[in-house]
C-alpha cells in the first residue's frame, strides 16, 4: 500500500481551516489568585442566552454561590437546564429543592446504580451563533468553585463546530435519558439521604504522619536482643530509663522475629496493654503513698 503523504497534509490544512474557522478560543481556568472556575461560570452566565449543565455533584454551599446570577437570569426570563446525579449520594436535597425553585430552569436527576455511576462536570452557554463550553473537574460545591485544585478547559466555538455539536448531541440524549425532579422525588430521596446520615461512619482525615526512627540507645538496644536470638536465647532483660520509649525496641525485636501481618499487631497490643495495666497499678500505689506522707 503506498501512502501519498501529500494528500495526508493537504487533508491536515483542510481540517485546520476548517477547525480554525469555527473554533473562536481554548483556555485552561483554574482556582487560583488570578480567578477561578466561580468567577468564569457567573461571566458566561451573565452573557448567555440559555444555559445546561450536567454535573455529578451539587450541594447547597456550592449552589449559593451561584444563587444571584440564577436570580438575575430569571428576571430577563433567560432559561436553562440543569441535570445532576444521586452517585454516591453527595448531591444535596436542600439544593435540589432551591433549584426547582427558579421557574426558568428544568432540573433532572440520574439515579445511579451499582453497576453505572455519574461524574460529568460540564457547564455549556449558547449565544447566537456560538457555545461556550466548559468541561473539566469542578462539580458545584464551594470549594471546587473556588479554592480546589482543579482543571477545566473553555471552549468557545461557532455552533457549526463539530466538537461543540458532539458535545450537544451527547446532552440531549442524556437529558432524554434522566427524570425531572419532582415534589416525590425529593422527599423520597431526602428520606434515603436522613437515613444514611444517620449511620454513616465519619471518614478520618489523612495525616502525615512521622516515621519513628530509633535512636542510638534504641539501636544498641535492638542490636544487641536480636544477636541473643539469633544464638538461639529466648529471653534477654531491656534496662533503660524512663522517656527512652521502649515500646518502639520491642515492637522492632517482634518486626525481627515475625513477617506475618498481624502478629506484629497483636504482639505491640498486648504489649500495650501489660504496659498500660502496670502503669495503672503504680499509679494507684504512688496515690496511696501520698495520701499516708499528706
Amino acid at each position: 500500500m503506498t501512502v501519498d503523504y501529500k494528500e495526508i497534509e493537504e487533508s491536515s490544512i483542510r481540517n485546520k481551516d476548517i477547525e480554525e474557522k469555527y473554533l473562536v478560543d481554548k483556555s485552561l481556568i483554574t482556582n487560583s489568585e488570578k480567578g477561578n472556575i466561580l468567577n468564569e461560570l457567573k461571566k458566561c452566565l451573565s452573557e448567555c442566552e440559555k444555559f445546561y449543565f450536567s454535573v455529578a455533584f451539587i450541594n447547597f454551599s456550592g449552589l449559593q454561590l451561584l444563587l444571584d446570577s440564577f436570580k438575575e437570569l430569571e428576571e430577563k426570563g433567560v432559561k436553562g437546564k440543569i441535570i445532576t446525579s444521586t452517585y454516591l449520594n453527595f448531591t444535596e436535597p436542600k439544593a435540589l429543592k432551591r433549584i426547582k425553585d427558579f421557574n426558568n430552569i428544568d432540573l433532572k436527576i440520574f439515579v445511579a446504580s451499582n453497576e453505572k455511576g455519574f461524574h460529568t462536570k460540564a457547564y455549556i452557554f449558547e449565544n447566537q451563533d456560538e457555545y461556550k463550553i466548559i468541561i473539566g473537574s469542578s462539580n458545584i460545591t464551594q470549594r471546587a468553585l473556588k479554592s480546589n485544585v482543579e482543571w477545566n478547559v473553555k471552549v468557545i466555538s461557532k455552533k457549526e463546530d463539530k466538537f461543540s455539536c458532539n458535545v450537544i448531541k451527547e446532552y440531549l440524549e442524556l437529558w432524554e435519558s434522566t427524570s425531572f425532579v419532582d415534589d416525590e422525588f425529593l422527599n423520597s430521596y431526602n428520606n434515603f439521604i436522613q437515613e444514611i446520615r444517620k449511620t454513616e461512619k465519619k471518614t478520618l482525615e489523612f495525616k502525615n504522619y512521622e516515621i519513628i526512627k530509633p535512636n542510638y540507645m534504641q539501636n544498641r538496644a535492638i542490636s544487641n536482643l536480636n544477636r541473643l536470638r539469633l544464638q538461639g536465647e529466648d529471653k534477654a532483660l531491656v534496662v533503660s530509663a524512663t522517656g527512652e520509649r521502649v515500646i518502639i525496641v520491642t515492637g522492632c525485636i517482634n518486626a525481627l522475629r515475625s513477617r506475618v501481618s498481624g502478629t506484629l499487631v497483636n504482639m505491640i497490643h498486648a504489649l500495650l496493654r501489660v504496659i498500660k495495666y502496670n502503669y495503672c497499678k503504680q499509679c494507684m500505689r504512688s496515690k496511696d503513698v501520698l495520701a499516708l506522707q499528706y
